[in-house]
């Protein structure tokens, strides 16, 4: 119960600091409050896409033999989120993550960077492709062309 209460302290005050420190304005929440309908859309896609990262990986582990339950992945996956935003930069959440994999499986930590690694390889290749379908069916503005010819 400690831990909870600790957790809870620990990101107010971080949210506080943000908020003393300049580099959340409120004046963006209340823009946000306009637009509740879209704002709700952002938050259930971001969860979904969320939870199917953590499905996505624990399929890698499960590729490499290592039996750990989704919701512990999905725990390990978040938290790998939270360092990445707040610490360490962009690599300290997959470092996170595969410390995380690692002791979970203390005798498979290779296969744990791995199934980070490979984790991140199938996302950039599916972001690929959906940049690349995006562009197929582009069509620029008309008037932008010439504009457009230049890039």
């Amino acid at each position: 119960m400690i831990q909870y209460i600790l957790k809870l302290v620990v990101s107010l005050g971080l949210f506080a600091w943000l908020l003393w420190s300049g580099e959340i304005r409120l004046e963006a929440f209340q823009q946000l409050a306009r637009y509740k309908i879209y704002l709700a859309g952002v938050l259930c896609t971001q969860a979904l896409l969320f939870l199917l990262a953590a499905l996505r990986w624990r399929i890698l582990a499960r590729a490499f033999l290592m039996e750990v339950p989704y919701f512990r992945i999905l725990k390990f996956f978040l938290m790998g989120e939270f360092f990445s935003l707040f610490f360490l930069g962009a690599l300290g959440g997959d470092l996170s993550r595969m410390l995380f994999l690692g002791s979970h499986e203390p005798q498979k930590k290779a296969a744990a960077v791995l199934t980070v690694i490979l984790d991140k390889a199938i996302a950039l290749w599916v972001l690929c492709g959906i940049g690349f379908s995006a562009l197929w069916g582009y069509q620029p503005p008309p008037g932008t062309e010439a504009w457009v010819g230049t890039l």
